[in-house]
């Protein structure tokens, strides 16, 4: 219902960049880490009308959010034993 809501409004005012910065943040809350990561970097490409102080923090949150989610990917791979440099020995 949330979700619906936010998207709902990234609808009624397109060119805000608050709208779509509320929708990764309850995006993360819930865990859906493809659509969070796909939101940031609508957060993170999307033009605003005027650059804010609101805008650079949403921005910085985003990069951090997305940080995160590589960084914890990277972890989970090593930590299993798939790690780039493995992995390329089990496709050969």
């Amino acid at each position: 219902m949330a979700e619906k809501s936010f998207r709902k409004s990234v609808l009624i005012v397109p060119n805000r960049l608050y709208p779509y910065y509320l929708l990764m943040k309850m995006i993360v809350e819930i865990g859906d880490k493809e659509k969070a990561l796909v939101n940031a970097q609508i957060v993170l490409t999307k033009e605003p009308k005027v650059q804010s102080t609101a805008i650079k923090e949403m921005r910085q949150e985003a990069r951090r959010m997305m940080n995160e989610e590589t960084t914890n990917e990277a972890g989970a791979e090593a930590a299993c034993g798939l790690c780039p440099a493995r992995r390329s020995s089990f496709t050969k």
